[in-house]
């Protein structure tokens, strides 16, 4: 049986209910009609819009009075409707009743109250409509529509009473109410994703809704379900992780209970969605049927709901349904206590609180039947009362607990209560002074026991490792979070159970489902202003905040901000954490969502006068803080500046703080070039996108930001960034810039795509070379050249590569961008080793040169390194120079990193005999340029990776490699178009193709000797030996290996050379004439 329900007057000051007939609020003592919201607010609510149709043709019909009595009836019993489930009626507009859910204090369950009261109003209508009738002859239609979403709330209307809510949503939600049918009730999506476990609803064609741009999706309610008949999402099922102790000490308290034959009363305290319920439902699964369970909860709002768990715990003990009659309902709770000497007695006063007919009995008695009930079923076994949500309990409802605790003799009982933490703010007394009480909180699992619950969860399924991060680091240890960012997933269509490959979907939308932002905006609604305030001072310095910073913005003293923090602390909200900051008092937010829900509370003009004032707490402490203050004040001037052009165009004072962020985050992403690319090139791009776009020092930003962005793998960003650049030098007319930009931009397209045109970049290059030269331009003379060095990459003209390398060095110095003084003698060096130079004088290159400062630097030099010293047998210091690198990748690494590791770690361990470290390192370098699309290194790798497996024997992969060069490969790079045809020769040959593999052989060679890579003709020359000795060509063989010998000896390769001298003894000795 459900509660009936009454109409609730929430309070304005403190949001709690009060029965219609009190002038003060019971709660805070306030005068009901007195108290008012202060300032603005942001909430997520739900919007409720009805409206009478046809009243223009029921005017003509009715006199004015009767119609204004029509409608005066009507809009009372709407508003009668709206009140009993806690809504608000924010105004009546011609016939439609507006209302709002979730205002002056937000609840969890706002949109099904809201689903809830359109239901009751549909009913009362019709209700009405009887009486109508038959006053007036004449009955009433209306059409409903419910819309979720945020809105900005305040003080308004009429004298400036009431509250005033203003946004899409409330747009949306008239919409909606217009677009329905008499009798339909229409719900907005954001609305559906809230209750669509707790009711039944069909899809409408997706509405093209006045003022809206794109279609607006829409459901029809056809029902809203019990609590009993809520669906859980997706038929997950939490299996119960981490959570031993807490087992044990429910089965311990059941034990004495039983043992002792005593009450034992446990209070489980914990956050919503922390496990409390599933924590209960584990122990009495564990225990079968050693224990009469009678399980029930408090609700949140509703009439006669004061004892309506014990009713619900009644009528599920004496099987009651809705179909018995009365007397047979009074015999089914006779048998549960016939034992008893007072059975009439007992049976009195329990019948009429099991919504049988009778005279209700004072809370007095009802504990006392009670008690007589939970007695008569102790004598015939253990018994378990759980109530949870304990947190809404009615006062008569503790005192029923506390007596059965207090008063029960002789009785096996565990009286188990379920509770948020802040239920001990309310009652700090429960409990208090028994010795058969226990209280234990539940904590968040544990980084450990919330992964366990996650792979239980997925089952079969697989998850990116990104996505898999962002829930356990959203969920923060709390299973109710895993198991809705999971369903979402579901709905979503990207979490398959099929398992394999994880499904293709980025961390960066796996959003916070809907459900739990509700129960956490409800929560933090209902905090005392102090606490509040703080809370979100401290959401906007972040997810670590700090005493002193919360002081400064919120400008109490620190005795009250502290005194606050602890208290959000006991509601598990923050607690203290060591501060990153020296000298700071150091607090954290309990869950990231937490965070998220205060800081989205904060009205925008409100957010950014905290950012800023944040910033200059932390320019204040300057280099005390020991950190980047540069880019921490940076990053809170921009956020203030985005929020403030949210609110409309920036005024002089925004225009200010937006050039001083791009200052500072300049200054930053300059400082971090040669430490931390990515994160420079991110600091970059944010810099210039807060400068105007006229502005010639914007452009030399973006192009600042490009080539990091390159340089890591982010090839999207770079080209995004060179694009802009350009973009905006041709707006101002600066040719030169869009020179640099053009010819830049080019070269990263070209790792994107296998059709751009290398000799028309590399004659675009050459001119300008020679323009920059002319003018003496040397930023133009180092970008032009480095343009023309990855054009000459890509034809392997290695040779031409140190010369003009050379002439870099010299200018290079000179550039404004901090990478280039490392990048040219990255690339000379790397010419030294691929090129004709002999193996000794490229390592007297490396020992000549100044140390890397970049990670990128010391991590590139440590893989080319320990190529050079594979090639001559320092086997030892090559494997070390590895490690080296390793070492750095592991601290941090790019995509890029990762390539160059597949090239020089590879070719090291090769080299050295090691193929299954070479397939290891050469595969995780793939693996990653194909993540990023990048085409022009992987066009190279994948045949390196297919001539290892093809020496492992798997002749498939090692087609499939060959393959994907091919499809991957530049029309007019030589080592790559060789690469793939020398691997598919040998694979050919392998499977007997002999005349396909010579011609692929023959290819392979013509294209590699048309560069200068000295130590790769000489493979391929072996290569092609292989081919012709497998088809008995043995001279053939013979003199492609005196080539390799020859050239692997010129290059001073001592590996190369040894490998290829056991290759020519181990062929038939030449015939004797």
């Amino acid at each position: 049986m459900s509660p009936t329900l009454p109409i609730v007057v929430v309070c304005q000051a403190c949001g709690a209910e009060n029965p219609e007939r009190a002038k003060f609020c019971l709660e805070c003592g306030v005068g009901m009609q007195a108290a008012a919201p202060a300032g603005q607010v942001r909430k997520t609510v739900s919007v409720l819009f009805c409206d009478v149709t046809g009243s223009t043709a029921l005017g003509e019909r009715l006199d004015a009075e009767a119609m204004r009595s029509v409608m005066s009836r009507y809009f009372a019993a709407m508003s009668r409707v709206v009140q009993s489930h806690g809504g608000t009626v924010e105004k009546f507009i011609g016939d439609a009743v507006m209302a709002v859910f979730g205002v002056p204090v937000l609840h969890e369950d706002d949109a099904l109250r809201a689903l809830r009261a359109a239901v009751g109003m549909r009913a009362a209508l019709e209700d009405l409509n009887t009486e109508l009738e038959r006053d007036h002859g004449v009955r009433l239609a209306a059409r409903i529509g419910v819309n979720t979403g945020e809105v900005v709330v305040g003080t308004g209307g009429e004298g400036g009473k009431g509250t005033v809510a203003t946004g899409d949503a409330v747009n949306v939600a008239a919409r909606l109410e217009q677009t329905a049918r008499p009798g339909d009730i229409l719900l907005g999506e954001a609305t559906w994703a809230l209750v669509r476990h707790h009711a039944r609803a069909e899809a409408v064609p997706a509405l093209a809704l006045k003022g809206k741009g794109q279609d607006v999706r829409a459901w029809r309610l056809l029902d809203v379900v019990s609590a009993d008949e809520a669906v859980r999402p997706l038929g997950l099922s939490s299996p119960l992780v981490g959570r031993d102790r807490e087992v044990a000490l429910l089965e311990q308290a059941l034990e004495r209970s039983a043992a002792d034959r005593r009450p034992q009363l446990v209070t489980v305290l914990g956050a919503a969605g922390v496990g409390k319920s599933r924590l209960v439902e584990e122990v009495f699964a564990r225990r079968g049927r050693v224990a009469t369970v009678l399980a029930s909860r408090c609700l949140s709002y509703g009439e006669d709901i004061v004892f309506w768990p014990l009713q619900q715990m009644l009528r599920q003990t004496a099987g009651l349904t809705a179909t018995e009659g009365d007397a047979e309902a009074r015999d089914r709770l006779r048998t549960l206590v016939e034992d008893d000497p007072d059975v009439d007695r007992v049976l009195e006063r329990l019948a009429p609180l099991a919504g049988l007919r009778g005279t209700p009995a004072e809370a007095e008695e009802i504990q006392w039947a009670v008690r007589r009930l939970v007695e008569s079923l102790g004598r015939r076994g253990p018994v378990a009362l759980v109530l949870d949500d304990v947190h809404w309990a009615q006062p008569a409802l503790l005192d029923t607990i506390e007596h059965l605790a207090d008063w029960t003799r002789d009785t096996p009982l565990l009286i188990v209560c379920l509770a948020r933490p802040e239920f001990l703010d309310d009652h700090p007394q429960w409990g208090g002074g028994k010795l058969n009480t226990t209280s234990m909180l539940l904590e968040p699992l544990g980084e450990d026991s919330a992964a366990a619950l996650l792979d239980s969860l997925l089952g079969p399924a697989r998850l990116p490792k990104a996505v898999r991060t962002r829930i356990l680091a959203a969920a923060s240890g709390v299973p109710l979070f895993v198991e809705q960012m999971l369903a979402m997933l579901a709905d979503d269509g990207v979490l398959s159970g099929e398992g394999g490959p994880g499904p293709s979907v980025d961390a960066a939308v796996v959003d916070v489902p809907p459900t739990i932002a509700a129960l956490l905006a409800a929560r933090l609604d209902r905090l005392p202003p102090a606490e509040r305030v703080a809370l979100e001072a401290a959401s906007v310095v972040g997810t670590t905040f700090y005493l002193d910073a919360v002081v400064e913005l919120v400008g109490q003293s620190a005795g009250d901000v502290g005194r606050s923090l602890m208290a959000l602390t006991r509601k598990e909200l923050t607690r203290p954490d060591r501060s990153d900051l020296p000298g700071e008092e150091g607090f954290r937010f309990l869950h990231v969502l937490v965070r998220d829900a205060a800081y989205s509370a904060v009205p925008k003009a409100q957010r950014a006068d905290l950012h800023e004032r944040f910033a200059r707490w932390l320019d204040k402490r300057g280099e005390s803080l020991g950190l980047d203050v540069d880019q921490f004040v940076g990053y809170h001037l921009e956020q203030a500046v985005h929020l403030l052009h949210d609110l409309g165009p920036l005024s002089e004072a925004g225009h200010e703080a937006a050039a001083i962020a791009a200052d500072r985050l300049g200054a930053s992403g300059r400082r971090l070039l040669v430490t931390h690319a990515p994160t420079a090139a991110s600091l970059l791009r944010r810099s210039a996108a807060l400068m105007p776009p006229t502005d010639p020092a914007r452009i030399d930003r973006l192009r600042a930001a490009a080539r990091p962005f390159f340089l890591s793998g982010d090839l999207v960003a770079s080209r995004d960034c060179y694009q802009a650049a350009v973009e905006s030098s041709r707006a101002i007319g600066d040719e030169r810039r869009a020179l640099l930009g053009e010819l830049e931009l080019e070269v990263v397209v070209g790792r994107m795509r296998s059709d751009v045109d290398p000799a028309s970049l590399l004659e675009r290059a050459d001119d300008a070379l020679q323009r920059f030269r002319a003018a003496g331009d040397n930023e133009g003379i180092v970008t032009a050249g480095l343009v023309k060095l990855e054009v000459l990459n890509e034809y392997a003209a290695w040779g031409s590569m140190v010369d003009l390398a050379d002439e870099l060095l010299e200018v290079s110095g000179s550039s404004p961008d901090g990478l280039v003084p490392e990048l040219v003698p990255r690339i000379r060096a790397m010419a030294l080793f691929y090129g004709p130079t002999p193996m000794e004088q490229a390592l007297q290159w490396h020992a000549s040169t100044p140390p890397m400062e970049s990670r990128l630097g010391q991590i590139g030099r440590a893989y080319g390194l320990s190529a050079i010293l594979a090639h001559l047998d320092r086997g030892d210091e090559a494997r070390a120079a590895v490690e080296q690198a390793e070492s750095l990748l592991a601290e941090h690494h790019t995509v890029m990193n990762l390539a160059e590791g597949g090239f020089g770690g590879g070719i090291c361990f090769r080299e050295l005999g090691d193929l299954a470290a070479a397939e290891r390192i050469v595969r995780r370098g793939v693996e990653a340029l194909q993540a990023i699309d990048e085409r022009g290194y992987l066009s190279s790798m994948a045949p390196d990776l297919g001539d290892i497996r093809f020496e492992l024997g798997d002749l498939a992969e090692a087609r499939a490699m060959a393959e994907l060069g091919r499809d991957t490969s530049p029309p007019q790079d030589g080592y790559s178009q060789a690469g793939w045809r020398a691997l598919l020769a040998r694979v050919e040959a392998a499977e007997g193709d002999q005349q396909t593999a010579t011609g692929l052989a023959d290819e392979a060679v013509t294209w590699i000797e048309r560069t200068d890579q000295a130590v790769d003709i000489a493979r391929f020359r072996a290569g092609r030996a292989e081919v012709h000795q497998a088809a008995g060509r043995t001279e053939a063989a013979r003199a492609d290996l005196l080539v390799a010998l020859e050239t692997y000896e010129r290059k001073g390769s001592r590996t190369g050379a040894r490998r290829i001298r056991a290759q020519l003894a181990a062929l038939p000795a030449v015939p004797s004439t």
